[in-house]
């Protein structure tokens, strides 16, 4: 059947509207609020708690979109806990690299709506100082052996092989030194690095790693 050219216009104008339609209802699936989701993975899961993987270079108010987006994922109105992460390595060895974030489902404060976003533990990094991903995985490794060996430096009361308190500072005792040093040559050797590079990424990863000074979770 030939068309005329009146059903022939009507019927692109149709498709054009639609089209646009449907550039709307996907545009609106991938944002919270009105704002764009940035990408983003779930790694796990477990009651109200989401360890979640983000893109480098994502700012603070990324992280807080994509907290809104979570909630607004939940079957119930409950509590949300959102730990923030730029390597999946570094979810059993650390704690959130971007920080975390909560919903709450009483009011945080008595002046304060409910549900509650507190998200002053999000953290605001200076992503020049990313450490490589070579330099992560010599990290990771030297906390597996360091982890396999706990119950020797334990014997020892020290508290040097783990990385993630507050308060941590180098070992100072030689013993304690000697240890760390064998595992810097044990890194060097399984990945074949120079002494001085595994030591580089040690610090790198430790200083990314590691909460700033006066940093306290959000109450």
């Amino acid at each position: 059947m030939i068309r005329s050219r009146h059903q022939q216009r009507f019927g692109a104008v149709t498709g054009l509207v639609l089209a646009l339609l449907l550039v709307a209802v996907l545009s609106a699936c991938g944002s919270a609020g009105g704002q764009q989701v940035p990408s983003y993975r779930v790694l796990d899961a477990k009651n109200e708690t989401r360890i979640v993987l983000v893109e480098p270079g994502i700012e603070p108010e990324g992280l807080r979109t994509i907290c809104a987006d979570l909630y607004g994922k939940q079957d119930d109105s409950g509590g949300l806990v959102v730990w923030f992460y730029d390597f999946a390595q570094l979810t059993e060895y650390s704690g959130p690299t971007l920080g975390l974030a909560w919903y709450s489902a009483q009011p945080i404060r008595g002046d304060t709506p409910s549900p509650s976003l507190a998200t002053s533990s999000l953290r605001d990094v200076d992503w020049s100082r990313r450490p490589t991903e070579t330099q992560v995985a010599v990290w990771v490794y030297r906390q597996q052996l360091a982890w396999e060996s706990k119950a020797y430096a334990a014997g020892r009361g020290s508290a040097a092989w783990s990385t993630d308190d507050l308060d941590y500072q180098p070992p100072t005792d030689p013993e304690t030194r000697k240890a760390i040093a064998a595992l810097d040559r044990l890194a060097a050797r399984h990945f074949g690095l120079p002494l001085d590079e595994v030591q580089a990424a040690v610090k790198a990863v430790d200083a990314w790693t590691t909460m700033p000074v006066g940093w306290q979770p959000a109450v």
